[in-house]
């Protein structure tokens, strides 16, 4: 359950200086989206995927449409909104160090819980969700935690929202896997991983909190247990963008593998820097 994107990526040598022109040395457009992204990477780790968010049926519907196809992602359950536009996303990638500036779009309203609760979630081994619309996402995830409480879920918290406190009520965070962005982390002037995961594990002591910290590797703490991976940096960093949904396809690739937590960290780190060593998401396991 997320957002779905197109995004126009201009590649550059350089970030650019504010108030000048610069050429771009290629450009891409695909589609983008955490959530998305998230579900194309599982796709290729072998894992039947569905998506559900909100979708226009403008002209730039096709991109987004056309690589779900490609990814074998299962869409009969977005809600598709007529007189409204793609969320778009014009992104600066630097070529130099892979850095990525974004610039995001949207005239789409987002993803409401009605159609998701009459869904029957008994035939899915894992719901992932972006925290997005915070009082929708949170009706979300009492529905599931209230019919179909074994299903296992994770949040992606990836920046502060209005209300996003409700999201760690003791409601519906039982069995909850918790993935933090550092970008979150800052926004609440944390300054580290580990003090940002003991923060959260007093309000969530039984849950599995994750925070990846960019090259500085990534943290998860469960049970007061603190784990730790490294960054598997590649030869050259050409692309970060998704590198973090990356890293989400692959630690719930390997939990459902009932692989534990310090192995699920260290082969989703290693996938996420495989990605940031390619340009896009396709054909990533060949990297």
């Amino acid at each position: 359950m997320g957002i779905a994107t197109v995004d126009i990526v201009n590649i550059t040598d350089g970030y650019p200086v504010e108030d000048t022109e610069v050429r771009a040395i290629s450009q891409h457009t695909r589609r983008g989206g955490n959530a998305a992204n998230t579900l194309a990477v599982l796709s290729q780790l072998g894992h039947q995927c569905s998506w559900m968010g909100a979708i226009s049926n403008d002209h730039n519907h096709n991109i987004v449409q056309q690589d779900f196809i490609r990814h074998s992602i299962n869409t009969q359950h977005c809600q598709l909104f007529s007189g409204k536009s793609t969320p778009i996303s014009y992104i600066t990638l630097n070529k130099n160090n892979g850095s990525r500036t974004i610039v995001h779009y949207r005239n789409l309203p987002e993803l409401e819980s009605a159609p998701f609760t009459l869904m029957n979630l008994s035939d899915y081994q894992w719901l992932h969700f972006e925290a997005r619309n915070i009082p929708e996402t949170r009706k979300m995830l009492e529905f599931s935690r209230a019919n179909f409480p074994n299903t296992p879920i994770s949040i992606e918290i990836e920046k502060n929202r209005n209300e996003i406190e409700s999201l760690f009520a003791d409601t519906i965070n039982k069995h909850t896997v918790y993935f933090f962005s550092s970008h979150f982390a800052r926004q609440n002037n944390i300054d580290s991983p580990q003090a940002l995961l003991n923060q959260y594990q007093q309000h969530l002591p039984d849950n599995l909190l994750i925070c990846t910290w960019g090259r500085h590797g990534a943290y998860a703490m469960q049970n007061g247990q603190l784990y730790y991976t490294k960054a598997y940096q590649p030869a050259q960093i050409v692309d970060t963008i998704g590198a973090g949904d990356t890293f989400n396809a692959g630690f719930i690739h390997t939990y459902l593998a009932n692989q534990d937590t310090q192995h699920a960290l260290n082969i989703a780190s290693q996938i996420a820097g495989k990605k940031c060593g390619m340009l896009g998401l396709h054909n990533i396991l060949q990297h």
